[in-house]
C-alpha cells in the first residue's frame, strides 16, 4: 500500500516535471504574443512631459524654501525688536552693541570686524545700526542679507512704534531705499504677498 501511494506520488511528479521540461525546450504550436518594448517616440514624450513639470514645480519649490528660510529671519526681527524696544525704554534709544539687549541667540554680539552688531547664521547676514552711526536719534534699521544673494530683508524702528518691515533686491549699498514696484524681485514679492515688497508697514 506504502508503496503503491508512493508511485502515485511519484507518477504525478514526475508527470509535472517531464510536461515542464518540454514546454520548456520545445516550443508550442501556437503563436505566443510578441512583447514589445518603448519605442524612441515614447520616450521622448514621456521626457518631454517630465521636462515641462519639473519647469513648473521647480521654480515654485525655490519659493517655497525662500519663503521658509525668510520665515526665520522675520521671527528673529520680532525677536529683536523686543529687545530693542525695552532697551529703548530705559534709554530712550536703541543699540548697536547687540551685547546689551536681554536677547539669546547663537552668534550675537560677537564682533566680527564691524563691531558686536553683525553675525551670520545658516542662511542670512545680519547688521544692525542706531543713533550715532549715520542714523537720526529714535532711528534703528536691521537687515538680513540672504547667502545666496537674491534679496534682503530690512526692519526699521523709528520711534516707539513706528515698524516697517520690506523686502528688496540684492544691493552692495549699506542701506538703500525702498525699491520701485518694478524693481521688486518676485521672491520678494511672494514673501510679502503683495507686489511692492511690503511685509509690514
Amino acid at each position: 500500500m506504502y508503496l503503491k501511494n508512493k508511485n502515485r506520488s511519484g507518477g504525478l511528479l514526475g508527470g509535472f516535471i517531464h510536461t515542464s521540461v518540454l514546454r520548456y525546450f520545445i516550443p508550442s504550436s501556437q503563436p505566443q504574443a510578441v512583447r514589445s518594448g518603448f519605442t524612441l517616440i515614447e520616450l521622448l514624450v514621456v521626457v518631454l512631459i517630465i521636462g515641462i513639470l519639473a519647469a513648473i514645480a521647480l521654480p515654485q519649490y525655490e519659493k517655497a524654501v525662500e519663503k521658509s528660510r525668510a520665515a526665520e529671519a522675520l521671527l528673529f526681527f520680532n525677536t529683536l525688536e523686543k529687545a530693542e524696544r525695552l532697551y529703548y525704554l530705559s534709554n530712550r534709544r536703541y543699540t548697536r552693541n547687540l551685547d546689551k539687549l536681554d536677547i539669546q541667540i547663537p552668534g550675537i554680539g560677537r564682533n566680527i570686524g564691524y563691531g558686536q552688531n553683525n553675525w551670520t547664521t545658516d542662511h542670512f547676514y545680519y547688521w544692525v545700526d542706531a543713533e550715532g552711526f549715520g542714523l537720526n536719534r529714535g532711528l534703528l534699521k536691521v537687515k538680513a542679507s540672504s547667502l545666496n544673494k537674491k534679496y534682503i530683508l530690512y526692519l526699521d524702528l523709528d520711534g516707539e512704534k513706528e515698524k516697517t518691515i520690506w523686502c528688496g533686491p540684492y544691493v552692495s549699498d549699506v542701506w538703500p531705499a525702498r525699491p520701485d514696484e518694478a524693481d521688486v524681485p518676485d521672491i520678494c514679492k511672494s514673501i510679502a504677498g503683495r507686489s511692492d515688497g511690503i511685509i509690514y508697514d
